[in-house]
């Protein structure tokens, strides 16, 4: 779950000066408990109560998904993360509250939900690549270096929703 705690799977590894410090940067700006992480499942859903119950059902739904991802992983160790089998780590199952809290990380540690994630630089990327080296071979120069589609990953869902509209 991302809630700062590096150094309790792999600081022993690591070791505890850097992980340690990792753990506390983070968990000023998106630790939260258990019970917060519950609180704010439910505070989102009552906010808009329009769409609650199909927040709701897509959390289940995305929370059901990732569990039959890990039960996979636990029976072929080389489906799970590499890390995992790197440190010895075991999989826990996934909880609704580990996708409140994912998306804590994503825009408070991460910098994501800040307005689109410094996408303006991929344009600048993909432009400079198209006037140095073409149109064809700077788009698959882009592609390589910055398009991050994964077809044999798998997919929830296949359709396109709005993003900051």
């Amino acid at each position: 779950m991302a809630c700062g705690r590096l150094s309790e799977f792999v600081g022993a590894v690591l070791g505890l000066d850097g992980t340690l410090d990792f753990d506390r940067t983070y968990y000023r700006s998106a630790g939260h408990s258990e019970a917060e992480l519950e609180a704010i499942l439910d505070q989102a859903t009552a906010r808009n109560p329009r769409t609650a119950a199909r927040v709701r059902a897509d959390t289940l739904a995305f929370t059901d998904g990732m569990n039959a991802y890990i039960a996979e992983a636990r029976l072929n160790p080389t489906k799970g993360p590499a890390e995992y089998l790197l440190f010895g780590l075991d999989l826990a199952d996934w909880r609704q509250s580990d996708s409140a809290a994912s998306g804590i990380a994503f825009c408070t540690v991460i910098g994501f939900c800040n307005g689109g994630g410094e996408e303006h630089r991929n344009l600048q990327l993909r432009q400079a690549l198209t006037a140095r080296y073409g149109k064809r071979t700077g788009r698959k120069l882009y592609d390589d270096l910055r398009a991050g589609d994964d077809p044999s990953a798998p997919m929830t869902t296949r359709r396109a929703f709005p993003y900051m509209t």
